[in-house]
């Protein structure tokens, strides 16, 4: 992966990140089910870098691998979601 599109999907997964945070802080609810959103994104962010690393990726290459398909799964569904 070019590191430009590396910087660009890691600048998008922090965003999305920021923006649970700042949902999640909206409203007692909301905080519950941005906890719940995390814990699954994490799991499923561990599976699919342990995938590409079992197909011989290094670290390095799996995580911008795993984000780039995070971004394909996710979009900007969560981010809509979120702003209502």
């Amino acid at each position: 992966m070019i590191s430009g599109e590396g910087e660009e999907i890691s600048v998008w997964h922090k965003t999305l990140w920021m923006e649970m945070e700042f949902w999640g802080n909206a409203d007692p609810i909301y905080e519950q089910r941005v906890t719940a959103l995390k814990v699954a994104i994490f799991q499923l962010q561990v599976k699919i870098e342990d995938y590409f690393m079992d197909k011989d990726f290094t670290y390095r290459e799996a995580k911008p691998l795993l984000l780039d398909v995070l971004q394909t799964i996710d979009g900007n569904h969560f981010v809509s979601y979120m702003k209502g």
